[in-house]
């Protein structure tokens, strides 16, 4: 279709094509010179550029094609140090607002939420820097870490961890390097429930789980079914507790069982019977 552009340009005359080809013969033969014939090419294409334009507008209407307009990226303009910087006002579908803007060309580092292609939410803070895409600097909003931030500038414990969502004082027993215990953690990959000690690497800004017991203390859940805090207690004082609903991770059915904490090859674990 693109032939509808042609009617009335200069390009899509072909005595015009073939003057171009005698033009470019008397330059190769030093009788005339490329600025003057290309002055006029230019001409011609500044013509051709305006003719198309309404040729496009014909085209689309005998075609009954609706025009794409491009959506212009909102940028924020400012006094960034020295330099007047134009930068992308949104990040990570957070729309930064103008208290925001004015932090960030102040030099300041800057807390929100973001959100990833998946739709998941995600607290994370950076600065405004000099960044490279596809080999081209940009002034624009850079990530510093992933997380929220106390008073400090310390990362803190995000606010859950596989869907399991943390109490204040979790949290305060997080940062102040203790560790946690909860029996509804769920799995990402299999969907299933699971119970284990976290605590906070403040390093590498990440929640540690820990699948080890010690003791007498058995586990908050066992194969989907989480304790009360009863059997438990009955389990640590080498009772036996019966149990439904228990979900298998081999064959994904349900079953029920009794369960004992006891002593097997030298460490405590359940140990489950059927009779």
């Amino acid at each position: 279709m693109s032939w509808l552009l042609l009617p009335g340009t200069h390009i899509g005359d072909l005595a015009l094509t073939e003057k171009v080809y005698a033009d470019m013969k008397d330059i190769a033969a030093g009788t005339a010179t490329a600025e003057e014939r290309l002055a006029i090419v230019a001409d011609w294409v500044r013509e051709d550029i305006s003719v198309m334009a309404k040729n496009a507008a014909s085209m689309r209407s005998r075609l009954g094609l609706k025009e794409e307009v491009l959506a212009q990226k909102e940028r924020a303009k400012g006094t960034w140090g020295t330099r007047e910087v134009a930068f992308a006002r949104e990040w990570g579908g957070h729309r930064f607002s103008d208290e925001e803007v004015e932090k960030l060309l102040a030099g300041e580092t800057i807390d929100f939420q973001a959100t990833s292609q998946q739709g998941k939410t995600y607290d994370v803070f950076g600065k405004l820097g000099e960044g490279t895409y596809k080999g081209k600097k940009f002034v624009g909003f850079q990530k510093l870490g992933f997380g929220r931030r106390d008073a400090s500038g310390a990362v803190l414990p995000p606010k859950e961890w596989c869907k399991h969502v943390f109490t204040q004082a979790e949290i305060q027993k997080l940062t102040a390097g203790e560790s946690i215990e909860a029996g509804d953690f769920v799995s990402g990959k299999t969907g299933n429930n699971f119970s284990c000690k976290v605590s906070w690497d403040s390093k590498t800004q990440k929640i540690v789980p820990d699948f080890g017991t010690s003791g007498d203390e058995p586990p908050m859940s066992w194969c989907g079914v989480k304790f009360t805090d009863a059997q438990r207690k009955d389990l640590a004082h080498g009772k036996t507790i019966e149990g439904k609903g228990f979900l298998s991770k081999k064959t994904g059915k349900k079953f029920d069982a009794k369960l004992t904490w006891k002593e097997e090859k030298g460490a405590k674990k359940l140990v489950p019977s059927f009779g």
